[in-house]
């Protein structure tokens, strides 16, 4: 380090002279800091795995429940051997989800007819035995619930802890003042005792819609019911 001699002013003009001395420095490198190496935190190597499906059908799920005593509606739905059983399921979940009370009994045969029409199974079960088990189905539940509020196909939705979506729709939901009532229709083929040995596999669907249910509406559902049209009954499963 060395110092320099400075005039902050010109003396000939008489002004006043300071003289200031100015450090000048010299930079020089260090000894340098050792780096000490610390290892990183890198990925894993996971080879492949199942990963949770990004979305659940209710109707896939496996479970069985305990069946209560069937209660008749009033009659069988005849279909005719060989009948393709998804479109008569499809066709009779048509027409319930669309049978309302501001259509009279011609209008909801000719209502049934088209539909049967639409899913090609007009030769495989009549118009007017879908509409006489839609009727048989409003007198029953209005029996057991007088005055409920019907919620046909209420889509459910919910995010499970797997990071799954659930999601689906009821086909009946009754709404009462003491909580709610849900139905889901069944086409189920055979006989009475052969269906209801299937209507028990799905125990476990149902009760993915009542946890939909109670958590979205926070109310109770009082009960969860199968609805067999071919077989003309109503089965509680508990």
């Amino acid at each position: 380090m060395r110092s320099r001699g400075h005039l902050c002013a010109d003396s000939h003009l008489g002004l006043k002279v300071n003289r200031l001395n100015i450090r000048v420095r010299a930079t020089a490198a260090s000894g340098g800091v050792p780096v000490v190496i610390e290892p990183g935190e890198g990925y894993v190597v996971r080879g492949p795995r199942q990963f949770p499906p990004a979305t659940v059908n209710p109707s896939s799920l496996s479970g069985i429940g305990t069946l209560g005593e069937p209660e008749s509606l009033g009659g069988a739905v005849p279909v005719s051997v060989g009948a393709d059983p998804t479109s008569v399921g499809d066709a009779c979940h048509a027409f319930f989800a669309a049978d309302g009370d501001d259509l009279d009994e011609a209008e909801r045969v000719a209502m049934a007819a088209r539909l049967l029409q639409s899913f090609s199974v007009q030769g495989s079960l009549r118009a007017e035995d879908l509409a006489r088990a839609g009727t048989s189905l409003r007198g029953w539940a209005g029996r057991h619930w007088p005055g409920a509020t019907w919620r046909r196909e209420w889509p459910l939705r919910r995010r499970l802890s797997d990071g799954s979506e659930l999601h689906g729709f009821a086909d009946l939901v009754l709404e009462t003042s003491e909580g709610l009532v849900l139905i889901d229709h069944k086409c189920l083929g055979g006989t009475l005792t052969e269906a209801l040995a299937a209507a028990a596999s799905y125990g476990a669907q149902l009760a993915a819609y009542v946890d939909v249910l109670e958590r979205a509406t926070g109310r109770d559902v009082l009960g969860r019911w199968l609805h067999l049209p071919l077989q003309g009954v109503s089965v509680e499963v508990r």
